[in-house]
């Protein structure tokens, strides 16, 4: 539906009238909400944006109930996470906002990755210690459950 009211309901009809109406590609301003592979220079900025987006979660609250604590333990293990499995995996990808910074990111294990190596398991451990053994004991509780419940056939893990 235009702003005048007309319908226009025929692709050939709505690719003619986006073409005479709307500013030729190289002229419209960088989109934003495209999703892009993470590089090591979006690592940081990436894991930021799913730590604020994972603050109030439920099972991370119930894994460090402490505010501070959680925040600091997210940064540091999206950010280790990032940097040691998913850039190398080529499974993790961002999206920006119309500012151009980093908006949201997904992290996928592809079929097939769901067990890590010995420094992937560090790179996922290590941002525990300065909350203490015992959270750590309950984080790898967790991700034992978590992964015990993976379908047996190949797919992607978000």
């Amino acid at each position: 539906v235009l702003d005048n009211g007309d319908v226009i309901s025929d692709s050939a009809a709505i690719a003619k009238w986006a073409k005479e109406t709307l500013p030729p590609e190289s002229d419209l301003p960088p989109r934003s909400g495209q999703a892009r592979l993470i590089g090591p220079e979006e690592v940081k900025s990436a894991a930021e944006a799913i730590s604020r987006g994972f603050q109030d979660n439920e099972i991370w609250v119930w894994l460090l109930p402490d505010d501070q604590i959680r925040a600091r333990v997210e940064r540091r293990q999206y950010q280790a996470l990032i940097k040691h499995i998913f850039v190398p995996r080529g499974s993790g990808w961002f999206s920006t906002g119309a500012d151009g910074e980093v908006a949201g990111a997904a992290l996928w294990y592809p079929p097939g990755t769901r067990k890590h190596n010995f420094r992937e398991t560090l790179a996922e451990s290590l941002p525990f210690l300065p909350a203490g053994l015992p959270h750590l004991g309950k984080a790898a509780k967790l991700q034992r459950l978590v992964t015990s419940s993976w379908p047996k056939e190949p797919h992607w893990y978000l």
